[in-house]
């Protein structure tokens, strides 16, 4: 379990890193905890009526801006793994299968292989 974190921490500090690669794991990992922490937040701050707490309602809205380029980032260097292009993100259903290729063995013109 501290792995998946230390993972997830891991890619969080590289929020602004748009070179290099991705691995499947790494970016699977990023967006099922975002996942489930925006669900969590949606579920509790939202369906709990908490009103004593002003603009507590807001913490959903605020993650979600806050993730928002780290997981645009790792999506890119996620693309860069199978060997294509960050700008294969805008194209709406493709990308979504280029993120479950498998990533090039060795070093690819993005970078070398991700360790893990």
């Amino acid at each position: 379990m501290e792995e998946i974190f230390d993972r997830y921490w891991g890619t969080l500090k590289k929020f602004s890193v748009f070179k290099g690669r991705a691995s499947r794991r790494e970016y699977f990992t990023f967006i099922i905890i975002n996942l489930g922490i925006q669900v969590f937040l949606t579920l509790f701050v939202r369906y709990a009526e908490i009103d004593f707490i002003p603009g507590f309602h807001l913490i959903d809205n605020i993650f979600e801006w806050v993730m928002y380029i780290p997981t645009i980032t790792v999506g890119i260097r996620r693309l860069h793994d199978s060997g294509h292009s960050g700008w294969f993100l805008l194209v709406p259903i493709y990308n979504i299968y280029l993120m479950f290729v498998a990533g090039d063995s060795g070093i690819n013109e993005f970078g070398d292989e991700p360790e893990d």
